[in-house]
């Protein structure tokens, strides 16, 4: 019978934190989100997702309307699904959608996300873009590589074989 009480107990405390840690990180640039389904703790709205993907957003756009938020685990994701609210984010609020989500995972191996795939959309990532596009990668220089390219592709099948 204790035993019982500590678990309820020990649940109890674990959804108290959630509800805390996440109504606090959810909003951390002081934006409301879209409306959303009801959420479970911890997996938030994984239940209400299903095969075939586009089905299942279909039907939750029928319910909440065209833009709403869903949170997959324990990151939020917002899902358009009218052709006007997504003209409107991709033509004229592009550059609020350009930058790609910085994960504490990644920091280390992409230079604190200054890398050209990690760099957030500025005039370091279109520096960087142009340096690749007109250094690396001309028709030139991929052609100057291509006797190199094709020998390594050579050693590679060659080992492959003896294995």
């Amino acid at each position: 019978m204790v035993k019982a009480y500590i678990a309820i107990f020990s649940i109890a405390i674990l959804l108290l934190i959630h509800f805390l840690l996440f109504r606090r990180r959810g909003r951390s640039n002081g934006m409301p989100l879209p409306p959303s389904p009801p959420a479970i703790p911890f997996l938030g709205h994984l239940h209400l997702i299903d095969k075939p993907l586009h089905a299942a957003l279909s039907r939750l756009a029928e319910r909440h309307g065209p833009v709403f938020s869903l949170r997959l685990g324990s990151r939020n994701a917002v899902v358009v699904s009218s052709p006007e609210c997504a003209r409107e984010c991709f033509t004229d609020n592009d550059v609020c959608f350009a930058n790609r989500p910085q994960f504490p995972s990644q920091l280390p191996a992409s230079f604190n996300g200054t890398t050209l795939a990690f760099a957030h959309y500025g005039p370091h990532w279109r520096n960087l873009r142009r340096i690749a596009t007109v250094h690396l990668l001309s028709a030139r220089r991929v052609s100057s590589m291509s006797g190199v390219v094709s020998g390594e592709m050579h050693y590679v099948v060659f080992s492959l074989g003896k294995q």
